[in-house]
């Protein structure tokens, strides 16, 4: 089967989007990330790993759930601010919504 990640697309393609509430639990923390040199995966200001201490919350049932994490990297080998995707012509890696088998014949829309 197919999974969507946005109500659109899912309706479109004649499934019904469901949207349940916070579960009693409280909001995750939004904070910006701390300071680190570039391409040093997390080197902080004190020379450390800067690292972010996460408890996950129980659910009480079994239930499906979106895990999303970014992971930004900054580099300096090139002029980010001046180079852009359609650069790399037919070369390019970016295709427009893809669709990913995740494994066991599930597909993943993004």
């Amino acid at each position: 089967g197919a999974y969507y990640n946005n109500k659109e697309a899912c309706q479109g393609d004649d499934f019904e989007w469901k949207e349940t509430g916070a579960r009693g639990i409280d909001a995750p923390e939004c904070l910006p990330a701390p300071w680190n040199r570039d391409n040093h995966l997390g080197s902080g200001t004190t020379g450390e790993a800067n690292i972010y201490q996460w408890t996950m919350p129980e659910v009480e049932t079994e239930s499906t759930c979106v895990f999303r994490i970014r992971y930004n990297i900054s580099t300096q080998d090139y002029d980010g601010w001046n180079t852009f995707a359609d650069m790399n012509g037919a070369n390019s890696p970016i295709q427009d919504n893809p669709t990913i088998d995740i494994g066991s014949g599930i597909n993943l829309k993004l």
